[in-house]
Formats: structure tokens, sequence, C-alpha cells
């Protein structure tokens, strides 16, 4: 594809390029909140901490209401946990996800407990999970989005995750040819706000878990122009890799995927969507282990995304691996969960 006049310009240099883009981004800001958890998120995992990334709807709505989400990046499982069984957990299906309860802290940072879901990864484990070899789009579909790095052990732990976060954020735009392409026709043309519309709802219909069309548009429209310039960072740097050919015209970029490629990408999505929900399906499981409350969490979460009470008994709240099951059914069936 040709380069078409103006397209690139102001995009070179290394104090413009994605990486550095992101890694003044995972400076920015942090609320005082996310580091009263950072600082007890240290303290549980000690010396194994080697990096906190804060990240999803807190950030995003600059609220501590909710859940505080968190990504602890640990340098080895053994050392993060005192029971083997959570290192042998984490080892065999990373990340491992708790939920943590401090507070409350002190009245200035809020007046009720601050309440946070933590996922551990190490991070060697998180850089591979940012690239396209990683059996799931979790990691890519997370950090696409805006995060801070509010906890490194040293300046060569802060490139590491700078690094890893950029390399998710070109596999998550790599995939612009397969969730945008028009049919019949190597080229996908789309605007910002297309793509990550689409995007985002591919990777979380990857999961166990829907969101509606307001909530994916809403993703966007928090930083829409934040947004439009990692997709254009993103693109060239593909491009200049030779992963596709990228070009703009009238507002929109127009993308061709390599030779042969497109054809194997767009029949290996799907394959990789149900190896997603499968792992997912293991995940939850596994949290029954690692996630203290998690029945409350999970139908928490699960009646925020389906906008509307979840009537289970009070059995089956008292007993919910045992006895849960049915209701399990009724949202599968219902769509809820897909």
């Amino acid at each position: 594809m040709r380069r078409h006049e103006g397209e690139g310009a102001g995009m070179s240099g290394p104090d413009v390029g994605l990486q550095a883009e992101l890694a003044r981004e995972l400076q920015g800001p942090v609320p005082e909140a996310a580091r009263v958890i950072t600082a007890a998120l240290g303290e549980r995992f000690g010396e194994a901490t080697s990096a906190v990334l804060f990240y999803g709807s807190c950030l995003r709505r600059g609220s501590h209401e909710g859940v505080l989400d968190f990504y602890v990046l640990v340098d080895d499982y053994r050392r993060a946990y005192p029971r083997r069984g959570l290192a042998w957990l984490n080892t065999l299906l990373a990340p491992n996800v708790f939920y943590l309860e401090v507070g409350p802290p002190d009245a200035s940072v809020a007046e009720e407990p601050l309440r946070a879901k933590v996922a551990v990864m190490s991070l060697a484990d998180f850089e591979r999970a940012a690239t396209v070899d990683w059996h799931e789009a979790r990691v890519w579909a997370r950090f696409a989005q805006p995060s801070r790095l509010t906890f490194a052990r040293d300046e060569g732990t802060r490139d590491r995750v700078a690094t890893a976060v950029a390399e998710a954020t070109r596999t998550f735009v790599a995939h612009a040819p397969i969730w945008c392409a028009e049919p019949g026709s190597p080229e996908s043309r789309f605007d910002a706000v297309t793509f990550f519309s689409r995007a985002f709802a591919e990777t979380y219909a990857a999961e166990l878990r829907s969101e509606s069309e307001e909530t994916i548009q809403g993703l966007f429209a928090a930083q829409p122009e934040r947004h439009a310039r990692v997709l254009a960072l993103a693109l060239t740097e593909l491009a200049v890799q030779g992963d596709l050919e990228h070009g703009t015209r009238a507002g929109e970029h127009i993308v061709r995927a390599r030779p042969g490629a497109l054809a194997s990408a767009v029949a290996d999505w799907p394959a990789r969507r149900r190896r997603s929900k499968r792992i997912a399906v293991l995940g939850l499981l596994k949290c029954v282990i690692t996630f203290e409350g998690w029945a409350r969490y999970g139908l928490w979460k699960l009646e925020r995304h389906r906008g509307a009470p979840i009537e289970i008994s009070e059995r089956q709240r008292r007993h919910p691996l045992l006895l849960g099951w049915p209701v399990l059914v009724r949202l599968l069936r219902e769509r809820t969960l897909r």
C-alpha cells in the first residue's frame, strides 16, 4: 500500500514512539486509594514483588468506589506465596486472582474499606502474555487501555513493564485486519472509534462475561484522543516491522495484511476465542481456592453486566459451589455468560 501524503508525520523518533507514549502514561497521576492498595500488596507479597499495575474502571472514572483492579508482577511464584499449592496453581494457569480489602484508611482517602481485585503473574509470564503466542487475549485487552505503574522495583523493571505494555497494545492492534475486515476485500478501513468498539467487543466476548454496547462504547469515550493516538502509533510501528501495510485517507486507517496471513489469522481467532473461554472456566474454578468471597464478588459482577438482579436462594448463597449450578445453567441459557 502506498504511503499517503502526510502519513506518519511527526510520528518518528525515540520520544514519540508507542513505548515512549505508554511509558509516560504509566507514570501518570495515581489516586491515593491506589497508593494505599499498592502498599498493602507490597506487604502481602514482600520482596517477590517486581511491579504493581493499576488499571480498569476505577482508573477511568477517577474513583475508588467499587473494586479497584491491579496486576502484581512477581519475580518467582515460590517466593510470592507461603503455600506451595498457590505457587503451583499460578505456574499452571496464570494469573491467580485474589480479593483484598484495606481499611478503612484515613478519612481523607475513603470513609469505607477499599476493595481490590488482584491478579498475580510473574513478570516473565506477563511479558509472554503480551504476545500473540500467549493462549488468551486477556492481557492484550486490559493493557491496550490506560494503566498506571504504581510500583517498580528498579529502572530495569520499569523498562520491562513499559516494553510489555507496548507489546500488548501492538498485539491488540495487529488484529485490526481480522476484526475490521471488509467482506471480499483484502483491505480494512476504520477509524479509531470503529476499531476499539469492535476490538473490545471481540476480546470481552472471549471471556466468560458479556458487556453491553454502551459499556463497550464507554471504554473508548473515556479517552478518545488517547485511544486514537495509540492506535495510530501502533499501526505505524506494525507497518515498519512489516506485519501489515498501513495508510490513511479522509480520517480513516487503511490496513492490508501480509499476503496469506489474513486467511490464517481469520481462521485462528474463533479457535483462540473458544480456547480462551475454556481457560476462563478453569480460572473461575481456581478462584474457589484463591478468591475469598468469590461467590459474592462474582454475583455482584454478573448483576452489573446483566443490568438486573440475579435471584438466588439463601441456601445457594451459603453453599454456592454445591447448589449454585442451576443458576449458572440459567445464566448460560440467557446468554449472560456466553
